[in-house]
């Protein structure tokens, strides 16, 4: 299958199941005009991360990899009104626009941490504090991270 027909059918399923969204469009934009690169995830895998993340009774999310918040926002909405979403972002201009978005779409900023983040994963995941094998904590989603061959991959992962 060609790009160009995959293109095609991810615009076929948009059409077909995520209605407009004013709030998510203007979080993509602002991130655009911000210059903010474009690898946010596809409305339809929004609509996924939501749907999943509802499913699985997601109480608290972790997600690696912030940008401009468009995961962020969807993630968000899967949540009850005491569930929790702790999203990271390294790159200090990013976590800048995200901020903005994630006011702009109506969601409450608990701590206003955007600081330049340096993480020993090891210590976050498997520590003593541990994010795996806590009945708490639900969901873990890493948006962008860039392998060693430098290639980018989208990865989740369910608790």
């Amino acid at each position: 299958m060609t790009q160009e027909q995959w293109n095609a059918v991810d615009r076929y399923i948009t059409d077909l199941f995520i209605p407009p969204d004013p709030v998510l469009d203007t979080t993509l934009q602002s991130s655009a005009n911000a210059g903010l690169p474009p690898h946010n995830v596809s409305p339809n895998q929004g609509k996924l991360l939501l749907l999943l993340a509802q499913i699985q009774g997601a109480r608290t999310i972790l997600e690696i990899g912030t940008l401009g918040a468009y995961s962020t926002i969807w993630l968000a909405r899967a949540l009850s009104t005491d569930g929790r979403l702790i999203t990271l972002e390294a790159n200090s201009k990013h976590a800048e626009v995200a901020h903005s978005n994630i006011v702009n779409a109506g969601l409450v900023v608990c701590q206003d941490n955007f600081a330049r983040l340096e993480l020993d994963i090891n210590a976050a995941f498997f520590g003593e504090h541990l994010w795996f094998g806590n009945p708490n904590r639900h969901w873990l989603f890493a948006d962008y991270v860039v392998s060693p061959k430098r290639q980018s991959q989208k990865l989740m992962f369910l608790h």
